[in-house]
């Protein structure tokens, strides 16, 4: 039987955002199922930090909205709820020209609704034949996220009470009540296996919160007519940037030159792990061979380092260390960001004097990996999964 006492659990942040071919409402598949729950009830997911403008936007009756040139920060923050980090880059920050924007979708008339199923070439025709064009996804972003990192149009949560919600710059149901068109073509295979695919933004009501997010990003074939497909119109020059390039790691990768002023220095950069960092002491091979006792436990399973990079899925990078914090084993696992920045994920805890511990992986396993502080007893361990939101979690093994 699992010991309550095992082990303290601290998680926090977390994204997921699937990109179908069509447009299913269809949820993400789920993650392996544990065993059991664990004893320790971990809080809920933090949603992303959203600063209010200084001042409200205005919608002045315009049907035109003028974005000015400025920066856009593409994508989402690594660890962050609803996040799909294969589609979405990691808040890379873009320059954008001014442009012009339709307030609302078309026929852009607050006493009309938004014309569906147009396939993408309609839609592009619709904008050409009023002298505009079809907007791009970047200029989409921009529009829906203002001169912040918005999770949503409105702010930091999505209320689907509230389908004509405006954005900073004062656009208004920005994705909220039906995806958009945009001029985007699906250069990343969002659209897995589907040829001419075309990205689109938002989606319809009864989809969950996140597919509603300013960074979400899903692809269709260009040819798809739908009740839940919309679009808007923009004007200005077409900009000529595309959507960032992702980065892309090795799956698991041990980073045996980090020392341990340096693990200590990145523990003390992150708020949740900053009051042990002096304390933690990175495990050592031997130590972790301690942890597994019979290498025939590991049953195919690898030994990993005391500092690993994992990438659970591309585009999305993880630091793990491993080791002990005054007599506690304790792993910890940090979201990396694309500048370098690192963001708490998950930190588990064991007993006093259960150790050391070790963290091991499998090539078949790409999304979780083992923990334990002795190989051969079921209940001294636990699984490190990134799961389909995005979000880290260490469940009873």
């Amino acid at each position: 039987m699992r010991r309550a006492s095992t082990f303290l659990l601290l998680l926090a942040l977390g994204c997921g955002d699937e990109a179908p071919a069509s447009v299913p409402d269809a949820g993400p598949a789920s993650a392996p199922a544990p065993e059991a729950p664990i004893a320790t009830p971990a809080p809920a997911p933090r949603e992303p930090i959203d600063e209010a403008p200084e001042a409200p936007p205005l919608d002045d009756g315009s049907p035109v909205v003028t974005i000015p040139a400025g920066t856009v920060l593409v994508g989402s923050r690594s660890g962050s709820v609803g996040r799909n980090a294969t589609a979405e880059a990691d808040l890379v920050a873009v320059e954008l020209p001014a442009f012009s924007i339709d307030r609302r979708p078309y026929p852009n008339d607050p006493d009309r609704p938004p014309m569906t199923n147009v396939d993408r070439r309609q839609a592009t025709q619709l904008c050409e034949a009023e002298g505009k064009r079809l907007c791009t996804e970047l200029e989409w972003e921009r529009a829906c996220k203002g001169d912040e990192d918005r999770a949503f149009p409105a702010g930091s949560t999505f209320d689907p009470e509230d389908p004509d919600a405006m954005s900073p710059f004062g656009v208004r149901a920005m994705g909220a009540s039906h995806g958009e068109w945009t001029a985007s073509p699906d250069v990343r295979g969002l659209a897995s296996g589907t040829a001419n695919a075309a990205v689109f933004r938002g989606a319809s009501p009864d989809q969950e919160a996140p597919f509603h997010r300013c960074a979400a990003r899903r692809a269709t074939a260009s040819s798809t007519q739908s009740r839940h497909l919309t679009f808007r119109c923009c004007q200005g020059p077409v900009p000529d940037v595309g959507y960032p390039e992702e980065r892309f790691t090795p799956r698991v990768q041990r980073l045996d030159d980090v020392g341990v002023d340096a693990v200590r220095e990145q523990l003390r950069g992150v708020p949740e792990t900053a009051a042990m960092a002096d304390a933690f002491v990175p495990a050592s091979d031997d130590s972790m061979m301690r942890a597994v006792g019979d290498p025939a436990v590991l049953n195919g399973w690898e030994l990993a380092g005391p500092v690993l990079r994992w990438t659970p899925v591309d585009g999305e990078e993880i630091l793990v260390y491993s080791g002990k914090v005054e007599e506690r084993a304790a792993v910890i696992a940090l979201f990396r960001q694309a500048d370098g920045r690192l963001l708490h994920g998950a930190t588990l805890l064991f007993g006093a004097d259960e150790g050391p511990v070790a963290v091991t992986f499998t090539p078949p396993e790409r999304r979780f990996l083992q923990v334990s502080v002795d190989y051969g007893r079921t209940a001294a361990g636990a699984i490190l999964f990134y799961d389909e939101d995005g979000t880290l979690s260490f469940e009873p093994r």
